[in-house]
């Protein structure tokens, strides 16, 4: 279950995992560890089902090589970390708005790694 009727559980365990460290450069390591992972998550699974199909589809001269992919995601996800960090360590947002932001990020980031499942499986 993702949300409960008090706040949401996404919201409950990244900050959760971000109050347990003080030190702002380990916050923003974890931050973009939990990202990264995500990534991972999806990479995987793509990397495992793309190599029977992708090669056979009739590509637009314009498509990029397979090559440039994975540099691409890695950095959109190291993106999405620093943006978890910003969320977790602002501190002129209010502790509702922040609440609410964790639930944003955290559900698009959990539908990055179910659209890689769903897509490529």
């Amino acid at each position: 279950m993702l949300i409960d009727t008090n706040g949401t559980y996404i919201a409950c365990y990244l900050s959760y995992i971000m109050m347990m460290f003080n030190n702002i450069k380990i916050k923003f390591v974890i931050s973009i560890v939990i990202c990264q992972f995500a990534g991972v998550i999806g990479s995987v699974v793509t990397a495992l089902t793309v190599t029977t199909w992708y090669p056979s589809l009739t590509k637009p001269n314009l498509s990029p090589p397979g090559w440039i992919f994975a540099p691409v995601w890695i950095t959109l996800y190291f993106l999405m970390g620093m943006s978890l960090y910003l969320i977790c360590t602002n501190n002129k947002v209010k502790n509702n708005s922040r609440k609410k932001a964790l639930v944003v990020f955290g559900i698009q980031l959990i539908l990055n790694v179910f659209w890689s499942l769903l897509f490529f499986v």
